[in-house]
């Protein structure tokens, strides 16, 4: 099992909840909230790794950056999901709220 972390999740492909997809209005701050999960699906029992903060960012473009997570103590060895949830305040007005959730698998090996 690799040691409990923090894993830094900059190769990890976080760019698709860092796009905004607004008209042609800026959008302000924002914050990605990070869970790690047993499936690609966000749901109660995930665990909250911690967050992002995203800058304002202009009308049609991206914003990528990174961030350190503490993957839990004691995960067994299997594939796992880390989910990232932009806008997850819902602070920031866009044309489609419904594509803000992302999922990595990752492997936890020995």
């Amino acid at each position: 099992m690799h040691p409990p972390g923090p894993y830094n999740l900059h190769n990890l492909p976080l760019s698709p909840p860092a796009i905004y997809d607004g008209s042609t209005a800026d959008a302000g701050t924002s914050t990605t909230k990070l869970y790690f999960s047993t499936n690609n699906t966000l749901d109660a029992s995930d665990i909250y790794l911690g967050n992002r903060f995203v800058p304002a960012i202009a009308a049609g473009s991206s914003q990528n950056g990174s961030t350190n997570v503490t993957i839990p103590a004691g995960i067994a060895v299997g594939t796992y999901y880390i989910i990232a949830v932009a806008d997850s305040d819902n602070t920031v007005a866009e044309k489609n709220e419904t594509n803000n959730i992302y999922a990595r698998s990752i492997s936890i090996t020995q």
